[in-house]
C-alpha cells in the first residue's frame, strides 16, 4: 500500500500566505487552506529529518504549529476530494469538480477532477492568472503551460482557441492528474510533457507562456523562458509574494523584459511581461 505524510499547519492569517510561500520551496504536493491554517503533504511514510529540520527552523521568522498524519494515499484524496469547492471568476470562468452544478451563465467551464495536484484555482496565484487571461487574446496563439499543475491554464487557453497549447510539468502525480483533466475538458489537442525544465524547445517557439511555479524557480528558468519566447511575445508569470517584486523586476529587466502591468490579491502578485 502507499503512504501520505500530511501535515497541518495551524498559524494566523497574517502568517499563512508568507509560510505557505516559503513551504512551497519544499517537496508538498499542494496547500489546501483552512479555516485554522492550511494543509498539505508529502508521497511516502517518511519524509526523512532534513524537511523537519528545515521546517522547524521557520519558526524563527515565522509563529506556527504543525502536526504530522501518515495516510493511505486513498484515503487523503476521498478527503481532498470532498473538500473541493467550485471557483468562479466573474461570469468568464467556472472550475469545477464533476459532482458540482454548471452555472450555464459562466462563459468557459473546466471540470477538475481533484487529486492532490497543485493549481485547482483555489490559490490566489491561480485567479490571478486567470484574470490576465480574461484580459488578453488568445485565438489562434500558440501557448505555452509551464508548471501546469492540473492543466487548469492550459485548459482555459484551449477553450479560448489558441492555436496550440503545450502544459509542461514536472512531477509524476500531478503529470497523471494533468492528462486526467484534460480527457475530462474534452481538449485533447494540449500537448503534455513531463518535464523539470524546456531544454527540449526550440528557439521562439511559443506567443504567449504562463508559469505560476516558485520565485526561485521562475528566476531559475527565465532564460529558458525568455529563449522559447518569440519576439513580441508576452510571458504570465505567478507564484511569488509582493516582497519579492522587485528582485523579480530587476531580473527581468536584465532580459529586456518589459513590464506591462501587475496584479496583487491578498500579498500575492503577478506580473505580465514582453519580449522585445
Amino acid at each position: 500500500m502507499k503512504f501520505y505524510t500530511r501535515f497541518v499547519f495551524l498559524t494566523p492569517p497574517e502568517s499563512r500566505d508568507p509560510l505557505i510561500a516559503l513551504l512551497s520551496e519544499l517537496p508538498f504536493d499542494a496547500f489546501a487552506e483552512t479555516e485554522d491554517g492550511f494543509i498539505t503533504g508529502i508521497q511516502g511514510n517518511n519524509p526523512g529529518p532534513q524537511l523537519f529540520q528545515t521546517i522547524d527552523s521557520l519558526k524563527a521568522h515565522l509563529p506556527f504549529h504543525y502536526s504530522v498524519e501518515t495516510l493511505a494515499n486513498q484515503n487523503w484524496n476521498e478527503k481532498w476530494e470532498s473538500s473541493f469547492d467550485e471557483i468562479l471568476i466573474g461570469d468568464f470562468c467556472q472550475i469545477r469538480a464533476p459532482f458540482h452544478d454548471i452555472n450555464q451563465a459562466v462563459e468557459h467551464q473546466i471540470l477538475i477532477e481533484p487529486r492532490m495536484a497543485f493549481g485547482t484555482g483555489h490559490h490566489e496565484t491561480t485567479r490571478l492568472m486567470i484574470g490576465w487571461m480574461q484580459e488578453i487574446e488568445y485565438d489562434d496563439k500558440v501557448i505555452l503551460d509551464h508548471g501546469s499543475g492540473t492543466g487548469i491554464l492550459a485548459i482555459l487557453a484551449a477553450k479560448m482557441n489558441a492555436q496550440t497549447a503545450t502544459a509542461v510539468e514536472c512531477d509524476e502525480g500531478a503529470f497523471e492528474n494533468l492528462k486526467e483533466n484534460i480527457i475530462l475538458n474534452q481538449t485533447p489537442e494540449i500537448e503534455c510533457v513531463l518535464a523539470c525544465d524546456l531544454t527540449g524547445f526550440a528557439d521562439n517557439t511559443f506567443e504567449l507562456i504562463m508559469v505560476n511555479i516558485t520565485r526561485n524557480t521562475i528566476l531559475d528558468q527565465l532564460d529558458e523562458l525568455v529563449r522559447v519566447l518569440q519576439p513580441k511575445g508576452k510571458l504570465i508569470t505567478s507564484g511569488y509574494l509582493e516582497k519579492d517584486r522587485k528582485i523579480m523586476e530587476e531580473k527581468t529587466g536584465g532580459l529586456s523584459l518589459q513590464c506591462l502591468g501587475t496584479k496583487l490579491e491578498n500579498g500575492w502578485v503577478s506580473m505580465l511581461f514582453r519580449k522585445p
